[in-house]
């Protein structure tokens, strides 16, 4: 190849503004660049949308509508941007800290429509005060009235009948071995899945419960500190319960922190994420505050952006039992970063997982919980597989371990102990979770069918 020397005169021509250069920098020139990059980009060109036809324009717009329709806006929390959730959510857990730890004081305001006579006897609508007057976005008003509540004296009973329970507790270990306390003859347990938070099915079921026992909850507890990281916003299923409850005087209790210090000593021996068995039962906790799903279709009217939960709402009390799950997702990283002579297996995170849940349910059936609401445990940030935790739950409560440790067929040791068993299970994992519960009893029943043959 042949290079040609270039001349001063050439290296001139170089330096300076070329003709070519000017030319592309027409306005005709950069007309028809915008042109071509907005149809590139899917749209009508400006100046050019009266060349369009007219079944063209149709065609378009009928495809906006169609997409429309098929994607409806609806409001929810994912309509809020995250760190604007969050700090709402932290000022909650604020607001809540100062009720359950201070005065015990808020105020409910209940929305209504205002009264009216009848249309046929000439008479207007009951007045209010302008205060007390709201309106939503149809214009229709709403009466608000204003209910003060003091709830200081369950939460401090509450906060000291708290009692923690030892990882070696007798009476919650031998779990298998102790005779069922079940329901009397003719009675069985009802068993029901509710694609809710977990504090939305304690009220549904508190509601319609005929039982004067309370509603016995379970709570995905925190291995570290009391509720986790409410004050921060988080949205665990623990964190949530403790924004909208008195829940964190009970686990600021002096019971409680035994618990926090268990935990810890056994973290530092372990130190793999099984955690240990020790649970804290705290009787009578306060419920004061509505969950994002379970806010009264006023509020929803009334309210000018998406429901967040946190609504003052009448009080009402709720058993709570908290449990550490297993941290599947830390043994399952652990276990690909180091070599160790016996890696934890996956039936091994299903046996402590299985001896915990237990013993979860011992106690509820030692304090009397008829009715309880349970979930998918440590399914989130813990990692558990829902099919294996709800495939426990199966087996505990309805169907029994058909295989056992020594080979022979176990009956479920907490089958017909409750009167109302409700699954709360929010977001995907609802229809995971049903099927494979659902699943695990039909394998059990197939077990037997062939069994009997």
């Amino acid at each position: 190849m042949k290079f040609r020397k270039q001349s001063s005169r050439s290296r001139q021509r170089r330096n300076s503004p070329s003709i070519s250069t000017i030319k592309y920098s027409s306005p005709e020139v950069i007309k028809r660049q915008r042109f071509k990059k907005q149809r590139l980009r899917g749209r009508q060109p400006q100046g050019h949308q009266d060349q369009a036809s007219p079944s063209a324009a149709a065609a378009t717009a009928s495809k906006h509508a169609s997409s429309a329709r098929r994607r409806p806006r609806k409001p929810s929390i994912k309509s809020i941007p995250s760190k604007e959730a969050r700090d709402l959510w932290a000022n909650m857990a604020d607001e809540t800290l100062r009720i359950a730890l201070g005065d015990g004081k808020y105020v409910e305001e209940r929305y209504n429509l205002p009264a009216t006579s009848s249309p046929n006897d000439g008479s207007d609508r009951q007045t209010f005060p302008q205060s007390s007057l709201v309106s939503d976005a149809s214009g229709t008003t709403y009466s608000v009235k204003r209910i003060e509540h003091d709830i200081f004296l369950p939460i401090n009973l509450s906060r000291q009948s708290t009692e923690f329970y030892p990882h070696n507790c007798d009476s919650l270990s031998t779990w298998a071995v102790g005779k069922p306390r079940t329901l009397p003859v003719g009675q069985t347990t009802t068993i029901d899945f509710q694609k809710c938070s977990t504090l939305t099915a304690a009220r549904r079921l508190s509601q319609l419960s005929e039982d004067k026992s309370k509603v016995g909850v379970l709570s995905f507890a925190s291995p570290k500190r009391p509720c986790g990281n409410f004050l921060h916003g988080s949205s665990e299923q623990e964190e949530t319960m403790a924004r909208y409850t008195s829940l964190v005087a009970n686990l600021t209790s002096s019971a409680a922190q035994n618990f926090y210090k268990e935990h810890r000593k056994f973290s530092r021996e372990d130190g793999c994420g099984l955690h240990d068995h020790s649970l804290v039962h705290s009787p009578g906790v306060v419920v004061f505050r509505s969950d994002s799903d379970d806010e009264d279709a006023f509020l929803r009217a009334v309210a000018s952006s998406p429901p967040i939960g946190g609504s003052f709402i009448p009080p009402y009390q709720i058993d709570v039992v908290s449990a550490v799950p297993v941290n599947a997702a830390a043994i399952r990283a652990k276990s690909l970063t180091t070599l160790a002579e016996k890696p934890i297996s996956e039936e091994d995170i299903r046996s402590h997982m299985k001896e915990r849940m237990a013993r979860i349910l011992r106690l509820f059936e030692e304090k009397g919980n008829k009715n309880i609401v349970l979930g998918a445990f440590g399914c989130s940030s813990s990692e558990n597989k829902v099919d294996v935790v709800a495939g426990v739950w199966a087996e505990l409560l309805v169907c029994g371990d058909t295989e056992g440790e020594d080979g022979t067929s176990h009956p479920a040791r907490f089958k017909d102990v409750f009167s109302n068993i409700v699954f709360a299970i929010p977001g995907r994992m609802y229809p995971t979770f049903k099927e494979a519960f659902e699943l695990r009893l039909f394998e059990a029943q197939l077990i037997e069918s062939f069994s009997a043959l």
